[in-house]
């Protein structure tokens, strides 16, 4: 909308304009009609080129939330969004840990897997969401806090050639028995950072 050279249709005139559908019939790119021609492009933008993945989207949630205006008033657009996003505050490992299960470890291990957590309670934040993800595949907190999360710690041989694995479905870490702390740290850091998941990058 800046541009106010004659010349607009010759710079700007090739962008598209064609699938904003029957909204520009008629007109041609001028300084008069910029700012007809921008409005039909942003209203097919959000509208029309979005509208097969959101119309059963929005159907669905209306279905849900149906017109109950009390439901309007008691909440808001962020704690709807953290409802169906879950919060994004720092990761808690002292409550993860509370709920976690742990499974084919020896009661003469405890002090490994108390080395683990400690391990992980020491990773960075960015590190902490990256653990989240590669084992649960979300890094948001559930809607009830870090403590709803349960997560699985199972035992999966020993040996420092072998990084960590989870199944997502089951937020079930699959943790190796590593011969030292560091072993122990550097392979859960390499897990954790070089998976994808279901995700692309």
């Amino acid at each position: 909308l800046d541009y106010q050279g004659e010349d607009i249709a010759k710079h700007f005139g090739e962008l598209g304009w064609e699938r904003t559908g029957s909204r520009l019939d008629g007109l041609a790119l001028s300084q008069e009609t910029k700012a007809t021609f921008v409005q039909a492009y942003v209203s097919w933008c959000f509208g029309d080129r979005i509208s097969r993945q959101f119309d059963p989207l929005s159907s669905g949630f209306q279905a849900v939330l149906g017109g109950s205006t009390t439901i309007r008033r008691m909440v808001d657009a962020a704690q709807l969004e953290r409802i169906v996003c879950g919060g994004e505050v720092p990761v808690d490992i002292a409550a993860l840990r509370r709920r976690a299960t742990l499974q084919g470890w020896a009661e003469s291990e405890q002090a490994y897997t108390d080395t683990f957590w400690s391990t992980l309670a020491s990773f960075s934040e960015a590190a902490k969401r990256c653990f989240l993800v590669f084992v649960t595949a979300s890094d948001r907190e559930p809607l009830r806090g870090w403590d709803e999360l349960r997560i699985t710690v199972q035992k999966n041989g020993s040996g420092d050639d072998c990084l960590p694995t989870a199944y997502t479905c089951f937020s079930l870490l699959l943790l190796p028995r590593y011969g030292t702390e560091e072993v122990l740290r550097r392979n859960l850091i390499q897990a954790i950072t070089n998976s994808e998941g279901f995700g692309l990058q």
